[in-house]
């Protein structure tokens, strides 16, 4: 049995775009343009409840540019809207009324 690995989502959509395997890659991937081609399909995992964490590392007693301040409060903007269950695949719209491809 072969087993094939890659350290990122774009990789393991190419790899199955190119008959390669079955990856198991998060939701946002949903609305890509392999995915409007046809060349891949998302499927649900039965059971899923997966979480994705995103640790934000900043050094004790700096203060941050503001373009850092900017980015870390729009992440935190994003993530708290997804666990909401108001933010989609784009970013936008309600995750929970997307049809699966």
């Amino acid at each position: 049995m072969t087993s094939l690995s890659t350290d990122g989502a774009e990789m393991g959509k190419l790899m199955a775009a190119g008959g390669l395997g079955v990856p198991c890659c998060p939701t946002q991937l949903l609305g890509d343009p392999l995915g409007a081609s046809g060349l891949i399909t998302q499927r649900p995992l039965a059971g899923d409840d997966t979480s994705v964490t995103l640790p934000m590392v900043t050094r004790d007693g700096a203060t941050p540019p503001p373009y850092l301040h900017a980015l870390q409060a729009g992440l935190l903007d994003r993530a708290r809207a997804y666990d909401q269950g108001t933010a989609g695949a784009d970013g936008g719209g309600d995750k929970q009324n997307e049809a699966p491809n």
